[in-house]
């Protein structure tokens, strides 16, 4: 199913050296449908003359320059209208951009550790990113939450990038709408949508030992054996009532399902690591909201702190 193609994805993270350091399951609530994807606004589309994102994801050709192309195209700022609204601007947008062209700032190596990435397909990424944001203007940066529903909602934005978990929100939107896969980086081959980074996981402490831990373990399963049927539940319930036609739902099950990935700099926060988070999180954040401050530059600034915060990293999960 969807969701246990969700839970490996992330369970494959989640073991470093061999051992699985912590589990995603049906139990944490956070399945398929916390992948981020596009919806886009059927009657703008029309008016626009644009392309079809049915379409352009059924020819191979929905890729992240042709978003950023459309966006552009359905801007006018001295009316108010952007070209893509998203509750995650500004570091979520980047996120999903890097995450769509294969690029995360740490990467895992072969016996389970973490490396940081400082390579120049990266920072070519995120300087992509700064100038999507500062030249194009296409990004409502309205930082609000319901304002940034209410843009795409009101037909004031063409996109809205979000985690599918979000349809039930938009029930009385009047204009018609379709979603599609977030799309893929142009040198990529598949699509890969960011798995949203308020992941929630579960571990064991260390300090369980003997009966304890089994009973922990026959817990857990418990809990994923009686959620997998809540999964499917809320998985059709998506569908049924808050996709508006067949494609939506030929989308899901095709792509969207399908293309969820969770990437490394997510470990961040597993435990909270704050010199990671300045090195990856953080200057995500910088890119997306100075526009005089190169990726390089920002890399470079940081690289010591954070490589030696995912050197302390590393030796707490080889233990």
């Amino acid at each position: 199913t969807s969701a246990s193609y969700w839970n490996q994805t992330a369970n494959k993270l989640l073991t470093a050296n061999g051992i699985q350091r912590a589990a995603i399951g049906n139990f944490c609530n956070i399945m398929s449908e916390e992948t981020v994807a596009v919806w886009f606004n059927k009657r703008l589309i029309s008016e626009l003359k644009l392309e079809n994102p049915y379409d352009l994801v059924k020819s191979n050709k929905w890729t992240v320059s042709k978003l950023r192309e459309m966006a552009k195209a359905a801007t006018n700022p001295s009316n108010e209208q952007f070209g893509i609204t998203t509750l995650d601007y500004k570091i979520g947008f980047g996120k999903y951009v890097l995450a769509a062209n294969n690029q995360q700032f740490l990467t895992k190596q072969s016996n389970g550790t973490y490396k940081y990435n400082m390579s120049t397909e990266l920072c070519d990424t995120l300087d992509y990113i700064q100038s999507w944001i500062f030249d194009d203007k296409s990004i409502c940066t309205v930082q609000e939450q319901e304002a940034q529903r209410a843009t795409f909602k009101n037909g004031k934005s063409l996109f809205y990038v979000f985690q599918v978990s979000e349809l039930n929100r938009f029930t009385d939107m009047k204009d018609d709408f379709g979603i599609v896969p977030f799309p893929r980086g142009d040198k990529v081959s598949e699509y890969r949508g960011q798995i949203h980074f308020s992941t929630i996981t579960c571990g064991i402490p260390v300090t369980v030992k003997g009966d304890d831990l089994y009973n922990a373990g026959a817990v857990l399963q418990a809990l994923a054996y009686h959620s997998d049927g809540l999964a499917k539940k809320r998985e059709s319930e998506l569908k049924s009532r808050y996709m508006r036609d067949s494609e939506s739902r030929e989308m899901f099950d095709k792509y969207i399902s399908k293309c969820g990935v969770l990437e490394p700099d997510s470990l961040a926060a597993t435990p909270r690591q704050p010199e990671i988070e300045a090195g990856t999180t953080h200057i995500l954040g910088d890119v997306c909201g100075d526009s005089n401050q190169s990726a390089s530059t920002l890399m470079s600034r940081n690289k010591m702190s954070t490589m030696s915060a995912i050197l302390q990293f590393n030796n707490a999960i080889s233990k």
